[in-house]
């Protein structure tokens, strides 16, 4: 595991006061995980994850960024397998119900976790 303290630009969430910043990058099957830790009025832990680095970065703001999702301040953590054909992902977070779970598939690390952020609706 590489850890880093290395700051990424705050994205722009529905609370102008939060900020995140890169908490660890490590190699995960098919690909790699980046975890965002976040803080303003309130403390959360994103994960993302993609085929390369960066695009484990990129899902992993993406999460932070999308309004409906950032409104939430929820945490959302990865989970991977390698499944026929490609790989599953599914993201779990809190739920005003309790915890929250959507699973998503792709030919690559990148397309399945997308296909998960695609499916969360609160």
């Amino acid at each position: 595991m590489v850890r880093t303290s290395s700051a990424v630009a705050a994205p722009a969430v529905a609370d102008a006061a939060d900020s995140c910043s890169a908490y660890t990058n490590r190699a995960v099957l098919g690909g790699y995980e980046q975890t965002l830790t976040c803080v303003g009025s309130s403390f959360r832990v994103v994960a993302g994850l993609g085929t390369t680095l960066t695009d484990a970065a990129t899902e992993a703001t993406a999460l932070v960024q999308d309004p409906a999702i950032a409104a939430s301040k929820r945490s959302f953590y990865n989970g991977s397998s390698a499944v026929l054909g490609g790989f599953s992902v599914t993201l779990q977070c809190t739920a005003p119900a309790g915890l929250y779970f959507v699973t998503g598939t792709g030919t690559k690390l990148t397309d399945a976790a997308a296909s998960a952020r695609a499916l969360i609706h609160f």
